[in-house]
């Protein structure tokens, strides 16, 4: 294996609010919602910065809980990869690598709040 001419920082958690609904009934419930927003900015040549807005839950009565973070990392990349494939690594490859450090966030602050710990799925984030 060799490491790829894509790279990216330590993710930062910006922010993060967590709620366990007070009014939750589990009667109620249909499904948490899951909402993703990423903006990615090039803030050199050869360097973005990705960040990547989750919003999961809600507060109405059929929703556990409710999660709003923002987590960031800039990414990077050499001279061998084609701005064609820059641009499609930017738009996917950032979402699904943030995404996969939310996701022992979540769990985890699900079960520390006394919940079945949250495990967001896996998202198709080609739409």
């Amino acid at each position: 294996m060799t490491e790829s001419s894509f790279q990216f920082t330590n993710p930062i958690l910006e922010r993060i609010t967590f709620e366990v609904n007070k009014e939750f009934d589990k009667n109620k419930q249909d499904g948490i919602p899951i909402e993703i927003n990423v903006e990615t900015k090039r803030i050199e040549e050869k360097m973005a910065l990705s960040r990547l807005r989750l919003k999961i839950g809600g507060r109405d009565a059929g929703v556990p809980f409710f999660v709003d973070g923002i987590l960031s990392a800039e990414f990077s990349w050499k001279d061998d990869i084609s701005e064609e494939l820059v641009t499609k690594l930017l738009k996917r490859n950032t979402a699904v690598m943030l995404i996969s450090y939310f996701r022992p966030i979540v769990a985890n602050i699900t079960m520390q709040a006394g919940l079945p710990p949250f495990h967001i799925p896996f998202i198709n984030v080609d739409n």
